[in-house]
């Protein structure tokens, strides 16, 4: 119930006046590009939206050593 609340058109808008968080919600699209200066708001582009970015795995799993000593230098200091 929790998850259908924020993923929610009306939800996501209104978040999008209090916190600039990107929608998840593709159906947002149209009113992004209707209102231009509300989608500044977010962190991302229509364009974005429509082509997600998809994390390689396969690549992350490879690598993981380097993942995992980047966020320890970054986040954890």
């Amino acid at each position: 119930m929790y998850i259908n609340m924020t993923v929610d058109l009306l939800a996501q808008l209104g978040q999008a006046n209090e916190i600039p968080y990107g929608p998840t919600n593709k159906l947002l699209l149209d009113v992004m590009n209707a209102y231009p200066n509300l989608s500044k708001k977010f962190p991302a582009s229509p364009q974005d939206i429509k082509s997600p970015y998809r994390v390689d795995w396969d690549s992350f799993s490879k690598n993981y050593s380097k993942a995992i000593d980047l966020w320890n230098r970054r986040v954890v200091k």
